[in-house]
Parts: C-alpha cells; structure tokens; sequence
C-alpha cells in the first residue's frame, strides 16, 4: 500500500490501492492478514481523503458567501 497522500488525488490513489487488494484477494494471493490489513488502509485513507475535499468544499462556500 503507498503511503496517504490526503488531496482529491489521494481519493484515486486510494481506490487503486484497495482494487489492487481486491483483486490480491479474489486470485487468493499474497497473505490474508495482510490483504485485510491493506484493505483497512486503503478505507481509511479513502476516508481521510474525502473528509479533505469537502473540507475544501465547505471553505469555498465560505468564501463565495463571504463575497457576495
């Protein structure tokens, strides 16, 4: 698993990684705890990402409604 990038392109990043463990899984590669384990990350790190995007979103709704 790469390490969290927290940006929108972290969201790509992230789902990449978790088809990547998906795909590990369904072939019965590699270790299942780890697969689990890389699995958990990429969730977490899609999650981290997204709370960051609509943190930007919020902010730039802030600042539209500040300018009007």
């Amino acid at each position: 698993m790469l390490p969290m990038q927290v940006t929108p392109a972290g969201l790509q990043k992230a789902l990449q990684g978790i088809g990547t463990t998906t795909r590990r899984i369904v072939r019965q590669q590699g270790n299942p705890v780890d697969n689990t384990t890389d699995l958990i990350k990429g969730e977490r790190n899609f999650k981290a990402n997204a709370k960051v995007v609509q943190a930007e979103d919020e902010m730039l709704g802030t600042v539209i409604d500040l300018k009007a």
